[in-house]
């Protein structure tokens, strides 16, 4: 047993739903998760291995958390793989997850834009909306157009976790050496 599964009732998979123990009386019942997850038991011991600090929320926050990133559009593996390199994501609150995904929208990010920005840099979840307001701002005094800057993040999301000073000395850099184009 792992945070009160049983490891062999999350092997049953079939028809894009898998099977886990009922709480108390263990009764199966069926939760919607996308197609093709074969190895599903593998899968939790991996992110439990990862993240132990996952036996301490809810199977039904979890659950729930999984099943609003797939109907954004996001498949199970880049779930799982958010949640590999950001435990935290499975703690942020469902309403936080969608006022996040909301807010990253806003900013001007298409939908396949947010879900490539979020997989690829996980942390997002995790910044304050001003602090993503004020990283564009900085970008933007260093020269760049709205435009350009979200282009920039959309293809390095990592950049929002850069200080504007580590990035100002690189822009000096690829401009002392004639690839100012470069960033």
């Amino acid at each position: 047993t792992v945070c009160n599964l049983k490891i062999g009732d999350l092997n049953h998979v079939d028809n894009n739903y898998f099977y886990v123990a009922n709480g108390k009386n263990e009764e199966k019942v069926k939760y919607n998760i996308s197609p093709g997850i074969k190895k599903l038991h593998d899968e939790v011991l991996k992110i439990i291995k990862y993240s132990p600090s996952l036996c301490g929320i809810g199977m039904d926050a979890i659950r729930e958390k999984i099943n609003y990133l797939i109907s954004c559009g996001y498949s199970y593996e880049q779930i799982i793989s958010m949640g590999k390199k950001q435990s935290g994501l499975y703690g942020v609150s469902l309403e936080k997850l969608k006022q996040k995904i909301e807010f990253i929208h806003e900013l001007g990010h298409s939908k396949e834009s947010v879900i490539s920005l979020t997989v690829s840099f996980p942390a997002l979840f995790c910044y304050s909306n001003d602090n993503m307001k004020q990283k564009i701002d900085n970008l933007m005094s260093l020269g760049y157009t709205y435009d350009e800057v979200i282009m920039m993040l959309e293809k390095f999301p990592a950049l929002y976790g850069l200080s504007i000073d580590t990035i100002r000395e690189k822009k000096e850099f690829y401009d002392s050496i004639g690839l100012g184009d470069l960033l």
